[in-house]
């Protein structure tokens, strides 16, 4: 199992669309993939579930990560449309208010998300992924700590911009201490561009990126487009949108995933 958390502390730099790119160009393939969403605006959730998180009332990751809950993974990974596709649900508002409480957890609680996948694959019968990807909040938190302690690599997620350029700066810090602290394994793998358009001003930013970036800056980028987005709410795959466009872009994410899969001992 490879566990992958999307960072970005910046909102808006398309962590969301990354991940379920991923996960659809490794449904494609016929991996087994599951993914985490750590994030409490639980979009990844929505779109996969076709409603919000906690809508039911069926438990949550909030539930896994809270020391008020008995709650296993098992108990919480729903099925989705695609077949080889299952999902973490978020949980919403209450796992903005687990994040919080993690803060007074004590010791340990860093690695609650890596201790419940370590119980779920020692589970018989319990289904083995091959991939994990976690789509990790706009925040430096701990819900992102726990993504950074379980994961093996880091795909970082941004824009060519100087916001998102300072934005990574800060990220990086936070990757040094989980790197010292409690994951000394974790390997950044890459960083994915988001929202590109062939301005003066984007190419600039996307030069420093190339140069400046702690690891290497995948291309091609991905393009700015409406219709990216339209995909994504709709739950739908590139693959399926039956533009040239979109056939490309499926091809890219695919090109991103077998960077993700490439050399790496996954557990």
């Amino acid at each position: 199992m490879l566990v992958v958390a999307l960072c970005n502390q910046k909102g808006g730099v398309g962590k969301t669309t990354t991940a379920l790119n991923l996960a659809r160009a490794a449904h494609l393939r016929g991996v087994a993939t599951l993914i985490g969403d750590l994030d409490p605006q639980a979009n990844t959730t929505t779109t996969l579930l076709g409603h919000a998180p906690d809508a039911d009332g069926t438990e949550t990751v909030a539930d896994v990560l809270s020391a008020r809950s008995d709650a296993v993974l098992g108990d919480v990974i729903t099925g989705t449309g695609w077949e080889h596709v299952d999902v973490l649900p978020s949980g919403g508002d209450t796992l903005a208010d687990v994040g919080a409480e993690l803060v007074t957890m004590g010791p340990g609680r860093e690695h609650r998300l890596r201790e419940a996948f370590a119980a779920h694959q020692a589970l018989d019968g319990a289904r083995r992924y091959g991939l994990v990807l976690l789509d990790c909040p706009p925040a430096l938190d701990l819900l992102t700590v726990n993504a950074l302690t379980a994961a093996d690599r880091v795909v970082i997620v941004t824009t060519a911009a100087l916001f998102s350029s300072d934005g990574i700066a800060r990220l990086l810090s936070t990757l040094a201490a989980v790197h010292r602290y409690s994951n000394p394994d974790l390997d950044v793998a890459g960083v994915i561009v988001n929202s590109f358009e062939r301005t003066r001003r984007q190419r600039h930013w996307f030069a420093e990126l190339l140069e400046r970036a702690p690891a290497p800056v995948w291309q091609p980028p991905v393009p700015k487009a409406t219709w990216i987005a339209e995909a994504v709410e709709a739950g739908t795959g590139l693959d399926e949108w039956n533009t040239p466009a979109a056939a490309a872009l499926a091809d890219t994410y695919d090109g991103y995933l077998s960077h993700i899969l490439e050399g790496t001992r996954p557990r």
